[in-house]
């Protein structure tokens, strides 16, 4: 085995694997998160803090001046997940005047977990108009604002795009997602180890991907949401 090419769930725990496996020269490529504490060779992920100012931008422009919104987030140890939050927290209130964060929901990403948290987050807060949730892990919310009636009425600005979030988009729970493009990093992260392997190229230490703004008109366009069929259509 050469290289080795991880998505890492649970940062801490891979530390020791990965640093084992580049001592004995196997090249580690983590995908969508980082273990910075290792010493793995590079990173190909969504540029994190770009994707959390981007949220900020469109909640700001969905909702109006004064607002007040919430972050969820999934697990506390992803170092990406982080970054998407300090993004968040540092533009939305720079564009919407008197905009306020008024707090920050861990749910570990437990889908039980996320969607009581939901309920006991919005009867806290009954002028809430906005949430972000900055993890993969939506459609919790999703269900949450459903029973509570609440489609369009909170803005939401999810993270990513799979087959489940569409029926949100279509009944307006869901106003956009910032894609990571998932796809994308890991035909990179391909390329990176031929080109290293192959032709002697160096890995860079990091490779930040420009995020990708899904709304209902266009949702239907992102491979991640397509049909078999349409998948060789769109590779075509």
């Amino acid at each position: 085995m050469r290289a080795l090419i991880v998505a890492p769930g649970e940062p801490e725990r891979l530390v020791p694997v990965i640093n084992e496996a580049e001592s004995k020269g196997i090249r580690v490529i983590c995908v969508d998160s980082d273990v910075a504490a290792s010493s793995r060779s590079t990173v190909v992920s969504v540029d994190a803090e770009v994707s959390g100012k981007v949220a900020a931008e469109l909640m700001a422009r969905f909702l109006d001046p004064g607002a007040q919104v919430a972050i969820v987030t999934g697990s506390p140890n992803v170092e990406l997940q982080h970054k998407k939050a300090t993004g968040f927290c540092e533009v939305f209130p720079q564009l919407s005047p008197g905009g306020e964060i008024v707090e920050i929901v861990d749910t570990s990403d437990n889908e039980d977990d996320a969607m009581c948290k939901c309920f006991a987050l919005l009867e806290r807060w009954k002028s809430l108009s906005g949430i972000y949730i900055r993890t993969g892990n939506c459609l919790p919310i999703c269900r949450a604002l459903n029973v509570l009636g609440l489609s369009g009425k909170i803005q939401v600005v999810a993270t990513d795009l799979f087959g489940e979030m569409v029926p949100y988009f279509e009944n307006g729970v869901i106003q956009a997602s910032v894609n990571g493009r998932p796809y994308a990093q890991g035909q990179i992260a391909m390329r990176l180890l031929v080109d290293h392997f192959i032709r002697g190229h160096s890995l860079p230490p990091h490779y930040r991907l420009n995020p990708q703004i899904v709304l209902r008109s266009n949702r239907h366009l992102f491979r991640e949401v397509k049909r078999k069929g349409e998948v060789q259509e769109l590779i075509a």
